[in-house]
């Protein structure tokens, strides 16, 4: 941002330099507000794609504990079966 102005582009009325500056500030508010917008809309973006991931690790996570609970009772069901057999 270039404050700064030559002699001969300086305004005469005192009001329009401000203006200009104002101006000058608000354009750069602007272009930062924008930057910041989409950054924000990458980040989102990628929190996305995480979130899909993990949803994805903790559906096969699920589905990993249901096994290994029906593994275990399958195993203690035998290990009652042998044991009844040997009685």
């Amino acid at each position: 941002m270039n404050f700064e102005t030559r002699e001969t582009d300086r305004p005469t009325n005192p009001h329009l330099k401000v203006s200009g500056i104002i101006s000058e500030v608000a354009e750069e508010s602007h272009e930062t507000e924008l930057q910041e917008l989409e950054e924000a809309r990458a980040l989102v973006t990628r929190l996305t794609a995480y979130q899909a991931c993990a949803v994805g690790i903790d559906s096969r996570l699920t589905a990993d504990l249901q096994e290994k609970d029906e593994l275990r009772q399958e195993r203690d069901n035998q290990a009652q079966r042998a044991k009844s057999t040997e009685a």
